[in-house]
Order: structure tokens, then sequence, then C-alpha cells
């Protein structure tokens, strides 16, 4: 007689006891998994933004943390898995939609709430995920696309760039994978220029990692924004956050034929963004050259009004959605 083989399942998750309590709406993020989620300040700054939107209408939900995030007004939850099936709604805001593990585990356990994705990007490659959702509101990836959630709120502080500008704020996005083999980053040509750029015009520099970190908080993140006169970046928050607090920015799209830099960017009609396989070292001068142009302190003006203004729309979209009936 064969002896059974003892049970090995990779669904622990829907077996173990559930014991924490939580509002009937809850929001994810990547700062849901901690430091491990590579959470980064335009992340923290979305899931805030739509907090406090829901809050104006009086609707209850957390934002479920890590408790090695330590934020302050969050639910830290260091495992959701322990949260009661008594959720109603669960958000999913910000970064790329992917196909994780845990996010269909948690799916599955909470299958009767109702689920949205907000402040996202959307993935060719992944519309098995997106299909999970019964309501999205996509800064970029779809036709019906808004904007991004994390630039509301962000004023230009006390201290004004320097134009011709001095200091120069290095913000890399560094490889990506999510847009698939065929379309792989050209982070290191971005980043070539760049560097050639920064020592063509004797600008000093410091490089700016949107990434929070036991060592590196939203402050300290924020800071070196603001101590830059211009932002140099391939990241879509580096871009949104300089213009966002006044800051001149030179954006690299490193995905070939565009992804977010470009369709976000492109909202707003920011000129100096570049496509990594045709940007050249000539087009990085001349958009430096034309910082000193008279305009360029309006123009930067009305581009900040102009982010507010779309990042505002998108976040009361998405509260409006998630709070209806």
């Amino acid at each position: 007689m064969a002896v059974p083989k003892p049970l090995v399942t990779p669904y622990r998750r829907f077996l173990q006891p559930r014991t924490l309590d939580a509002p009937p709406t809850v929001i994810l993020w990547w700062g849901t998994l901690g430091y491990a989620g590579k959470v980064t300040l335009g992340d923290l700054h979305a899931v805030e933004n739509l907090s406090r939107a829901l809050t104006e209408r009086g609707h209850r939900h957390a934002i479920l943390s890590h408790p090695d995030l330590r934020l302050a007004g969050h639910l830290s939850v260091d495992d959701i898995f322990a949260l009661r099936r008594t959720i109603s709604r669960i958000v999913f805001v910000c970064g790329p939609l992917l196909d994780r593990a845990w996010l269909r585990d948690f799916f599955a356990v909470h299958a009767a709430a109702r689920k949205f994705a907000v402040g996202v990007s959307i993935l060719p490659a992944e519309q098995r995920m997106t299909a999970r959702f019964d309501g999205v509101v996509a800064r970029d990836g779809v036709a019906e696309s808004y904007f991004d959630l994390a630039p509301y709120g962000l004023s230009a502080g006390e201290l004004a760039p320097q134009i011709p500008p001095r200091r120069v704020g290095l913000c890399l996005r560094g490889p990506q994978k999510e847009y698939g083999a065929g379309r792989q980053s050209q982070h290191d040509k971005a980043g070539r220029l760049f560097a050639d750029a920064i020592r063509a015009h004797g600008f000093e520099m410091h490089e700016i990692d949107t990434e929070l970190t036991p060592e590196q908080g939203a402050d300290a993140i924020a800071s070196r924004f603001r101590d830059a006169d211009l932002i140099f970046t391939t990241r879509m928050h580096g871009a949104l956050l300089g213009l966002a607090i006044g800051r001149p920015v030179i954006a690299i799209d490193q995905i070939p034929g565009g992804a977010k830099v470009t369709a976000v960017m492109g909202r707003i009609g920011w000129p100096l963004t570049f496509a990594a396989e045709t940007v050249t070292a000539a087009d990085l001068d001349a958009a430096i050259a034309g910082l000193g142009a008279p305009g360029v302190p309006a123009a930067l003006s009305a581009t900040r009004d102009h982010i507010q203004r779309l990042s505002l729309d998108a976040i009361e979209r998405a509260a409006q959605l998630i709070a209806a009936p």
C-alpha cells in the first residue's frame, strides 16, 4: 500500500488564521511590502493624495503599509493575509500594473471585494492582471488615460533655481524589464549622455534616488530635488516631482518606442523630453542653452499649474470611482 504524500500546497495563505481588522476599503501599494517593494517617494505621495480625497468624502479606508516604513496615518500590517474577510473594496495605487503572486492571492482570499487600480501604468503584456479589476484610472497605457496622482500639492518652496543652472540633480531609473525583451531599456545610453553633459558644462552634480530606504526618508529625497537648479532624469516621477516644485527638467524616455515618461510628459507638453533611441549630445546642449531664455520662468510656472490641475483631476476621478455606492 502506497504511503500518502504529505499535503504541500502553495496556497498556505488561504489557510492561515485571520485575526486583523481593517476598514471596508483598503489601499494596497508597493509600500504594503515594505522596503522589499522598492517603494518610491512618488508612490508615497500618490497613496496619501488619494487617501486625503477619500477622507474628504467621508469614505472609511486604510493605507496598508509594512511596519518597517513607520508611516504615520497608515495601518501597519506585516502580513496582509492575516486580515479578516470583511473587506469590500481593494484599491491598488501607483506603479506599473504587474501580475504578482501576492496580489493574485490577496484578490482570491477577498474574492467578493470590488477591485480598483488607480494611478497605474497599463502594460500590453499584463492584460490578464488588468482584467482582474472592476475599475481602472490609468495614468498611461490605455486610450482613456488620466494623469499621475503623485505631484498634486507639491510647492516650489522658498528656494528658486538658479538660471542658467549650476547644480544638477541626476535621477536615473536604471534597467527596466517590464516592457519585455523587445523593448529593453537604453539606460546605459541615457546615463552616458547625461554624464557627458554634466562634464561638458561644468555642473555640480548630486544623485537623486527616489526610493525610500531605512537610511533615506521622504524629506531627505524631497530636499535633494530642491537643492538642484536642473533635473536630469529617466524617471517619470523624477520629471514630474521636479517640475511640480518649479525645477526645469530634461527627461529621456529610455524605453524604445516611448513608455510612461513620453506619455505622461506629453500630457503637459513639456518640450525637453527626448527618446533614448534618437537623442544626441547636441540635443541636450541645445536644451541646456535654451534654459537661459527670458520665457523660461513663466513656462515653468504654467507647467507647474498644469500638473497640479491634471493630478487633482486624476485624484478626484479615482476617489469618485472608489467611493461610489
